[in-house]
């Protein structure tokens, strides 16, 4: 089985092995971005194994059923694209800890809703399956990965994913692991998904390290012809990626100008000033 070979390799795998190479991906929700998302991935990269997790047995048999009519997610065309690779590249399954063991690389597509009760309930998101699994990568994952949030999350989630993965290292200081976050933003609209992650107008990473953004890049670059790249700190390069989802542009200049009371975001080589409203102030929960 491939997984078990992926298995052997991340023992072995480090930072300065990967060299942009990704060869197993593992995506933790089978939702309506993650599904279709690595669909489409293994569809264009024929060469890497994707496997889709989720703890949803009824969601995993429906990605699985012969059907697909039945597919828990409908989009014109996802059939065909899950048809082409299903069986070949791409996988479902309820395997959670095996399938982050054996990849190089983990989206976290998990569900986001708003919170129901306490601070922020009706307004703010509620993070607990993010938190969740980034707990389970970083118990499981193996060697050096590479995490990506993808999905429409507060900006300073990636923050948070990178402190529980920094945690889980110092409490097991002669392990192997090591990981790099990045932030990915979507751009899924319902009934076109397929052609927005087919036909892109945009692709946006944002992250701190270089090697982990070009490893992400390559994945796309076999069908997207311009991906944009955004460096920063956790905090900005999320800044950042919002900004450009909201069509902002970024200035040369990190000056305001006189009549803007806001100053520069966290990383201004990430997200400097926005030409336009709304300011960075306003894309940060309260």
């Amino acid at each position: 089985m491939w997984t078990a070979e992926c298995r052997q390799r991340a023992q072995k795998r480090g930072p300065e092995s990967m060299n942009h190479s990704i060869r197993t991906i593992c995506c933790i929700g089978a939702g309506y971005v993650g599904g279709p998302t690595m669909a489409v991935i293994a569809d264009r990269c024929p060469h890497i194994q994707v496997t889709v997790v989720d703890r949803n047995v009824a969601r995993i048999a429906a990605w699985n059923d012969a059907d697909l009519s039945r597919l828990p997610v409908y989009e014109p065309g996802l059939d065909a694209v899950v048809a082409r690779c299903r069986g070949r590249n791409l996988h479902f399954s309820t395997a959670v800890e095996p399938a982050i063991a054996a990849a190089d690389m983990v989206f976290l597509s998990v569900n986001t809703p708003t919170k129901a009760r306490g601070i922020g309930a009706g307004q703010a998101i509620d993070l607990r399956w993010i938190e969740a699994s980034a707990r389970q990568v970083a118990a499981c994952a193996q060697g050096h990965t590479i995490v990506v949030e993808k999905s429409t999350l507060p900006v300073r989630t990636a923050e948070v994913i990178s402190t529980i993965l920094s945690a889980a290292k110092a409490e097991s200081p002669s392990s192997r692991k090591s990981f790099a976050v990045l932030s990915n933003h979507e751009f899924l609209a319902e009934g076109t998904a397929i052609s927005n992650l087919e036909t892109p107008d945009r692709v946006l990473i944002g992250g701190e390290d270089p090697s982990a953004i070009e490893a992400l890049a390559a994945i796309y670059g076999h069908w997207v012809l311009v991906v944009r790249r955004l460096f920063g700190t956790v905090t900005g390069k999320r800044i950042a990626v919002l900004g450009f989802a909201y069509g902002l542009r970024p200035t040369s200049s990190t000056r305001p100008k006189p009549t803007t009371p806001a100053r520069p975001p966290p990383s201004a080589s990430a997200a400097t000033c926005w030409r336009k409203a709304p300011s960075w102030r306003s894309l940060i929960p309260r």
